[in-house]
Order: structure tokens, then sequence, then C-alpha cells
């Protein structure tokens, strides 16, 4: 049960790292960057990635870590931010 939630962390903790890295990406090709979309979708990945992590704390600090009807939805949740995020940092290195 607490390998979910370890494994949950770390997947945010990568996430965070790479949302870091696409606002810095974004910051110092700002001139490159002509769409505004794209500037748009990196603040908003930005902004999930911090609200998931938000999520997950609360959620393992709700359940005390023992329930997976809690666990696996927001493991779901970032595998799938992550994966977004590794698109838009692949959208905002073109």
């Amino acid at each position: 049960m607490h390998a979910i939630w370890i494994t949950n962390i770390a997947l945010e903790i990568l996430a965070l790292s790479l949302a870091v890295l696409i606002l810095r990406e974004y910051f110092s090709l700002r001139g490159k960057v002509k769409s505004t979309l794209t500037a748009a979708l990196a603040f908003l990945g930005v902004l999930l990635t911090l609200e998931n992590t938000i999520l997950i704390v609360s959620f393992y600090m709700w359940s005390a870590g023992s329930d997976l009807r809690y666990s696996m939805p927001s493991l779901f949740i970032s595998v799938v931010n992550l994966a977004s995020l590794f698109t838009l940092y692949y959208v905002v290195r073109i």
C-alpha cells in the first residue's frame, strides 16, 4: 500500500522538476517561441502539476495511506500528468 504512495510522490517530484524545466526553457527561448498557446500550455502544465501535488498530499493525509480508493486514481492522475508534461516539454523545445 505504501509503495503506491511512494511511487505517486516520486512521480509528482519528477513532474514538478519537469514543470520547472519547462518554465526555464520557455523563458530562455522566449524570443523564439512565437505561440501564445505554447506559453499558455506551459503555465497550465505547471499549475496542474502543483494542483495535483496538493491533491495527492491531501489524499494521503486524509486516508493515512491506507485506502486504495484514493491512491489508485491519484496514481493514474500522476502518470497522465507526467505524460502530458513530457509532451509539453517537447512542444516548448520545438
